[in-house]
């Protein structure tokens, strides 16, 4: 407990200091937090829970509801919807009432599953019908192939699914040119990638087979077919991907892309590398008029050579077949009311992908009012100056290093909570303006293609235009933060910052320890393993000398061998955490927690900051609790056989090591409970 300050008895205050006192071993003070800090802390989350949640799903839960319950009362209640301890306070208004209208309509229009049901696939099957009339083939004809005849057709029916924001026979994205200028956007364009995601079906006999099986049955239905057609068409389909698959090759991260590895055209010039349909008609109607076409940037022009081969000897039905295929597969759910969720559930996100705006509107005034959003925002700012004190002190950086380092962090676009233009989601006419184009009908499949074509006006919208670095579109529910290293940006959405580990109302040892170390731990992917391969603009490339960068190198060795010493629990016994493969997040949350806890300590020797006890925690003192609501964070109920899933190939380390590895690597930490060994484990910043 700390001299001179009260205890702390708001909502918010009870609320979280019961979670933490709930979860915390019987017998805390028997254990040795410098060594079993993660059982310390999360010892009833582990032993009580049975699902297979982390803190981050029990919050993505909690907002789900906070929407639903919002989806389903009536305008005149929603605005002033109450979720304690915030009260949601907007007035009445007329347009900001037809938004909502809009918001429910799809959200009911979801629940009406007799509705669905009625029409059945229906509606499926009539937009393949029309895909056909674009491209009319022959299904049982696997003999004749794609030539210069089908040009047209075959581009019509290419649009035709581009137009949903599917990826037919072509993969595209608009973004930053991270090779040559990322204040400029540019056209993204690659080659395919199976349909089927599960790389196990298309490897072995028994996958292919089945996979065979379910194709025939979606030719049967979709088109048709006999079953002999059917089967004939589905192997040929099926070869089609094993060839899209070999020809893709394995994937390759962003930040292993050299200019060699690609190529820049201009649309027009586009069409001499892609020769079997027209990518001008296709992405000059997707983009519109205002875009010119003279920034695109594709595979290599040896790759095109071997795609345009591979299409022409492709029999034509079976190259339709595969169109249908992703059709079907992509639609699928927009005609099925089966889900492994409960229907609501399902339902609150397809309304929110409608017009997530409007949703976020609404959640925001219920659950993160503009005092969270400026707390946040002072935090990232701390952090942020925090960091450029630290590069000054570094020895092992130059000094021309040190200084673009010192710019890229003061660079740093920090983006909290929502959009204030284009639209602002505080004002309702910007809302109505920038939906004006969606009409949320009745049909649920309907509403379901409306998502994505909206999806797709959104991303070749930003095509021509300065590359935007404001926040970008997420889920309103889910619960993430994320760091953009092309145009070095922190995004950190309204729906993570929430209880139990974060209001504005906790004293600021909690707001810092549990909200503000994810904060600073997106603020240091800027400098992490991916990072420092990108400038203080954003563009790719070397810009550390090379002295710099060995010894940065060197330094962060020390953590892959770190944390490749550490390892989870997997049904029969153990496994080993790959330090490499998760290098960058374990850099981003030891630099993170550091820095945030000294812009804490510096808030504190202000005289700023909110000092308070919480109830039931008055035995720990601030700077215990600051790695408590930290390590908070990291609680799970994960079993075995989830672990053995989820952590095999990711990027993050088990939880546990995440609370284990960053307290080894925090002086602070072993401070505060006087640990025997004082220095970091490992420590690069």
């Amino acid at each position: 407990m700390a001299a001179n300050s009260s205890l702390c008895l708001t909502p918010a205050c009870i609320s979280a200091a019961s979670h933490l006192v709930w979860q915390m071993a019987p017998q805390w003070d028997k254990m040795d937090p410098c060594t079993d800090f993660e059982k310390m802390v999360c010892y009833r989350y582990q032993e009580q829970n049975f699902e297979d949640k982390g803190i981050a799903l029990v919050i993505m839960d909690q907002n789900r509801r906070v929407l639903r319950e919002i989806l389903e009362l009536p305008y005149e209640e929603a605005v002033h919807y109450q979720s304690v301890p915030w009260k949601s306070t907007f007035p009445i208004n007329s347009i900001d009432e037809a938004n909502f209208d809009m918001l429910r309509r799809a959200y009911d229009t979801c629940l009406d599953t007799e509705a669905i049901l009625e029409t059945d696939r229906a509606p499926l099957k009539g937009l393949v019908s029309e895909l056909t009339s674009l491209w009319p083939v022959v299904p049982s004809d696997t003999k004749t192939t794609v030539g210069k005849s089908d040009y047209e057709g075959l581009t019509e029916a290419i649009y035709y699914l581009a137009d949903l924001g599917l990826y037919p026979l072509l993969q595209y994205e608009v973004g930053a040119n991270i090779l040559k200028d990322p204040k400029e956007t540019l056209l993204q364009v690659q080659g395919p990638v199976p349909i089927q995601v599960n790389a196990t079906a298309l490897t072995d006999t028994a996958g292919l087979q089945a996979y065979v099986q379910k194709t025939k049955t979606a030719f049967t239905y979709y088109l048709d077919l006999s079953d002999s057609v059917a089967e004939s068409l589905a192997k040929g389909v099926v070869d089609f991907e094993v060839a899209i698959s070999t020809l893709a090759g394995p994937p390759v991260d962003e930040d292993d892309v050299t200019e060699e590895m690609v190529s820049f055209h201009t649309l027009d010039n586009l069409g001499k590398f892609i020769t079997v349909f027209d990518p001008k008609r296709i992405f000059s109607s997707l983009a519109g008029p205002a875009y010119k076409g003279d920034n695109v940037i594709t595979e290599s022009d040896k790759y095109w050579a071997a795609y345009n081969k591979l299409i022409s000897n492709t029999p034509k039905s079976v190259v339709q077949g595969w169109l249908i295929l992703l059709a079907v597969k992509s639609l699928g759910d927009a005609v099925s009311v089966d889900a492994d969720e409960e229907r609501w559930i399902h339902c609150v996100d397809h309304a929110d992908a409608l017009v997530r705006n409007i949703a976020l509107r609404f959640f925001v005034a219920a659950r993160f009012p503009e005092a969270a959003r400026e707390q946040i925002l002072g935090m990232a700012k701390g952090v942020q100056s925090e960091a450029m004190k630290t590069f000054e002190k570094l020895e092992w950086m130059s000094p021309e290093a040190r200084n673009r380092t010192k710019q890229k962090a003061a660079n740093m676009a920090l983006n909290v909570g929502y959009r204030t233009a284009n639209p602002d989601i505080r004002l309702p006419q910007s809302l109505a303006e920038y939906y004006q184009t969606i009409n949320v009908t009745d049909s649920y499949f309907s509403n379901y293609l409306h998502v994505l074509r909206h999806k797709n006006d959104e991303r070749f919208g930003a095509l021509g235009k300065p590359t935007d670095r404001g926040l970008q579109p997420f889920a309103t529910a889910k619960v993430n933060a994320e760091y953009h290293r092309g145009i070095n940006s922190i995004n950190l959405y309204a729906s993570m910052p929430q209880l139990p580990t974060y209001h504005h109302d906790l004293p600021s040892y909690a707001t810092f320890g549990g909200y503000g170390a994810v904060v600073g731990h997106e603020i240091f992917h800027a400098f992490d393993n991916n990072g420092v391969l990108h400038d203080e603009t954003g563009l790719r490339g070397i810009w550390w000398d090379n002295k710099t960068m060995d010894e940065w190198s060197n330094r962060a060795q020390c953590l892959v061998d770190q944390y490749s010493a550490m390892t989870y629990p997997v049904p029969g016994g153990e496994e080993a955490i790959d330090g490499m493969a998760t290098l960058g997040e374990n850099i981003a949350d030891a630099a993170g927690l550091k820095h945030t806890y000294a812009a804490w300590q510096t808030l504190v020797k202000s005289g700023k900051a909110k000092v308070q006890d919480l109830p039931g925690l008055e035995f720990l003192t601030h700077e215990q609790l600051f790695f408590v609501f930290f390590a908070n964070q990291w609680c799970h109920s994960y079993r075995e056989e989830f672990n053995d899933w989820k952590w095999e190939k990711g990027v993050h380390s088990y939880d546990g090591a995440r609370i284990a590895g960053a307290t080894a690597n925090s002086r602070a930490f072993r401070e505060a409970f006087k640990c025997k060994v004082k220095e970091p484990t490992c420590e690069i910043y």
